[in-house]
């Protein structure tokens, strides 16, 4: 059953419940939940339609801002995950979170309540490539406190977490 809850912000919650703790939650940013991006073989629309698919968790949101505010409306529901995974349109050294561009230099510090302690896979192509890809993780790290890392290719669309091995493959 999936269970879609929307709040006062402009998130959405889909296959969360309260008192419940996830290994893997997927952020996706709402423009790419639409049926032409869903059907499309693109990598964000693939991405949402198979977490949709198979029950993953995913925390729709439009900016940094909205993304911080659903944190604390997850901590508010008493639920949470051990693994985040932003999907998102990536270069080297940079994505995006909603509408917001996000490079080494970009404050991340409303996000730091809800990611520090946890992992955060950034899902976007080639973004942890290259010296400007590990300024960006290492920047993500050290401002959210939290374990980051991301793509050093392109990704073709979808996430998949093998628990058992402790690994994510794109």
């Amino acid at each position: 059953v999936m269970q879609h809850l929307n709040f006062e912000s402009c998130n959405s919650f889909e296959n969360i419940s309260k008192f419940s703790n996830y290994k893997v939650v997927v952020l996706i940013p709402p423009n790419y939940t639409k049926s032409d991006e869903i059907n499309s073989s693109q990598g964000i629309g693939k991405t949402y339609s198979m977490a949709q698919k198979t029950g993953l968790p995913i925390i729709m949101y439009d900016n940094i801002a909205d993304l911080a505010n659903a944190f604390k409306e997850l901590e508010a529901m008493d639920s949470w995950a051990d693994i985040f995974v932003i999907t998102s349109h990536g270069s080297s050294g940079s994505f995006s979170i909603g509408s917001d561009d996000v490079t080494r230099t970009t404050d991340l510090s409303a996000l730091k309540d809800g990611l520090q302690g946890r992992q955060l896979f950034v899902n976007a192509c080639n973004s942890a490539q290259g010296v400007a890809g590990s300024l960006l993780l290492s920047s993500i790290s050290r401002q959210i406190e939290c374990n980051s890392f991301g793509s050093c290719h392109t990704i073709k669309g979808g996430v998949k977490f093998d628990g058992a091995e402790g690994r994510f493959n794109t």
